[in-house]
This record gives C-alpha cells, sequence and structure tokens, in this order.
C-alpha cells in the first residue's frame, strides 16, 4: 500500500514539476535594460527631458508619452500603440533628448517610457513635470518670406519689466529663459501689466520654419519662457 501511495505522489510530483517548467519557458526574458527620464530645460509651455540607457542597448526601441497629471498609469503595451506615443532608437549610453510642446503653463504632466530590445521590455518608467507660468503671449502678426512680425503682450496681473525675445532653427536645443538674452537674435522691450507691442525679425530664409521664444523678467526675477512657431512664406 505504501509502494503505491508513493508511486502516486512521483507521478503527481512530475506532472507539476513539468507544469512549471512550461510555465517559466512561456514567460518572456525581462531586459536587462534600465531605461531612466531626467528633466532638463523647463519652461512656460515646453520641456526638453533626457531618456538614458544604463547599458549599451543597441537596436533597443525607447517608448514614449505625455500625460496629464491625472490620468491613469499605462500598462507598456497600451503606451506602445496610444496614438499619441512617440519613439526613438536608443543610442546606447548617450542619453536622448526630447521635447514636449504647445503645453499649459504651471501644470503638471507626466512622461511615461519603457524600451524594448529584442522584443524584451523593460519596465516602465515615468517623470512628473510641472511647467512655469508665464506673464507674455506672443502671436503671428505678418509673415512674408523673408520677414516675421508678431505681437507680444503681457498679462494685468503683471508688474513692469524686460520682455526678451528671440528666433531659434527648430532643429536646435530649447532654450532656457535665461539663454535667450544672450542669443545673437535676441531683443528686449521694457513692459508692464495689459501691455503689448510689435517685435519683428528680418533677413530670414522663404520657407523655412523658425521658433519664437520669448520671457518676461520683473525685477531680475524670470517667468517661463513661451514659444511660437512660425514658418516664412516662399
Amino acid at each position: 500500500m505504501k509502494r503505491a501511495w508513493y508511486f502516486i505522489s512521483f507521478i503527481i510530483i512530475a506532472l507539476f514539476s513539468a507544469c512549471s517548467e512550461d510555465d517559466a519557458a512561456e514567460e518572456p526574458s525581462p531586459s536587462p535594460f534600465t531605461l531612466t527620464l531626467e528633466e532638463n530645460v523647463v519652461e512656460a509651455d515646453y520641456f526638453s527631458f533626457n531618456l538614458q540607457v544604463t547599458e549599451e542597448a543597441s537596436g533597443g526601441i525607447i517608448y514614449y508619452s505625455l500625460a496629464d497629471e491625472s490620468d491613469s498609469v499605462p500598462t507598456t503595451s497600451a503606451l506602445k500603440n496610444a496614438p499619441g506615443t512617440q519613439s526613438v532608437a536608443s543610442s546606447g549610453v548617450d542619453p536622448v533628448s526630447e521635447t514636449f510642446r504647445e503645453l499649459s503653463p504651471n501644470t503638471t504632466y507626466t512622461v511615461y517610457a519603457f524600451i524594448e530590445v529584442d522584443g524584451a521590455e523593460g519596465e516602465l518608467v515615468s517623470l512628473q513635470v510641472t511647467t512655469k507660468n508665464s506673464f507674455l503671449t506672443l502671436e503671428e502678426r505678418v509673415v512674408q518670406p523673408t520677414l516675421v512680425s508678431l505681437s507680444l503682450r503681457i498679462k494685468e496681473e503683471a508688474g513692469e519689466g524686460m520682455v526678451y525675445f528671440s528666433i531659434f532653427d527648430p532643429s536646435d536645443p530649447v532654450p532656457a529663459a535665461a539663454e535667450l538674452k544672450s542669443s545673437q537674435t535676441s531683443q528686449s522691450v521694457a513692459m508692464k501689466g495689459g501691455g503689448f507691442t510689435f517685435g519683428n525679425f528680418q533677413g530670414l530664409t522663404p520657407n523655412t520654419s523658425y521658433i519664437v521664444y520669448g520671457f518676461m523678467e520683473i525685477d531680475g526675477v524670470e517667468s517661463g519662457a513661451i514659444s511660437l512657431a512660425v514658418t516664412t512664406d516662399n
């Protein structure tokens, strides 16, 4: 009787072990790569951030997306297939810099990202960023082949200060507010709350995209910079 019981127990254990091995074989191997996100430049309606992999990840793809603070945390599968998700090839240990634009000032956002290498997905990581406040708005006024004219308006609640604005190529790294002062195309004008004025950039290239950045400084304190994308006429 004991021999029969031992034999039955052996069969049960063998079957259980075989099932466990099958389950383990079906589970995908975890990615050995760790992705980190780091805040770079943060202004009023845009911010840039770095994506970096801790080890060489040749052939890896990084998927990333921006969400409102109130949105639920996505799965890697949902993130990968979401309409607004962007992707970039991993450059190994060198960080990749990306930018989100046309955001709302003084608002908290969350960046979600993960890396996939040879079908193996890394863990979902996130970065929370809060954009700065701004007293300035930029509006396109006149666009010609070699000229862009825009209006600059200051919110009523702002005090008196200096407004700095400059024009950049879209491929240039996004500038922090302080960098606009030293730009070769930088212009400045004294303004106060509720006021508006016009600014012009001449000698531009026809049928070319540019980005205008501007911010207001009051008593040495910089508000967040904002941006305006423009394209000259042909």
